[in-house]
């Protein structure tokens, strides 16, 4: 027989990625400061550089997860308000570790917080959220390269090439 009864869903199943999506409206983020945002149960910290384009980033530090939107924003940056790690606001780039020494060798370019395109239309700004993309490498197959020196500390790696958006 015909089972009538409704369907549980689970809630990406009913995502739609790949599309914009109204975060905030536009009176409400304001130059040098963040704001947060949740599209399709993502979390972002939004806002706007000193010239006043929006920008939208995965509202979690790379390093430790602790929410970008604690920190602040300072000459274009976004910097973790946790071990004050800071990133590029458009690209999601990381700039500077702090803590970093002169005899580490761990690449900080290579680390990037998720960034997704932003534009400011109709007294809104809008993210565009793409379709999520596979892992690039199954657990316990990290490349050598991506080890930094004798520490054993991993790079994360983008799973987008740089200058894209939707680094996850």
């Amino acid at each position: 027989m015909f089972d009538q009864s409704p369907q549980r869903q689970s809630p990406d199943s009913v995502m739609l990625h790949g599309f914009w999506y109204r975060a905030l409206p536009s009176e409400r983020v304001r130059r040098n400061r963040l704001e947060k945002a949740m599209l399709l149960e993502t979390p972002l910290v939004v806002g706007r550089d000193p010239q006043g384009r929006p920008f939208a980033l995965r509202d979690a530090c790379p390093h430790r997860g602790m929410p970008l939107s604690c920190g602040r924003f300072k000459g274009g940056q976004v910097e973790c308000g946790y071990h004050g790690w800071c990133f590029d606001a458009h690209s999601g780039q990381c700039q500077l570790i702090p803590s970093l020494t002169a005899d580490q060798k761990l690449q900080v370019d290579r680390i990037f917080a998720g960034s997704f395109a932003c534009e400011q239309h109709d007294d809104f700004l809008w993210v565009f959220i793409p379709e999520p993309g596979p892992a690039r490498y199954a657990f316990g197959q990290i490349p050598q390269q991506l080890l930094a020196g004798d520490t054993g500390t991993v790079i994360p790696a983008s799973t987008d090439e740089p200058g894209t958006s939707g680094r996850s």
